[in-house]
């Protein structure tokens, strides 16, 4: 499974911008309700499921923290 990375995390949302978000979309043309890894700023790793997908902005639901 590929990781991603975040610059933003708010509650149990995680916030993927830029070229992951379009990467994610486009090239591997993930969309809602498919579980990505995500490292954040935090210094932890989140296991999420997405909740959308566009090509500037993919947003997920944190389900277990590393």
């Amino acid at each position: 499974m590929p990781k991603f990375f975040c610059e933003r995390k708010e509650g149990e949302n995680l916030y993927i911008e830029g070229e992951d978000a379009k990467h994610i979309s486009r090239v591997l043309r993930m969309g809602p309700g498919e579980t990505i890894t995500v490292s954040c700023p935090d210094g932890f790793d989140y296991e999420g499921v997405l909740q959308s997908c566009g090509e500037n902005l993919a947003t997920a639901k944190i389900t277990r923290s590393y």
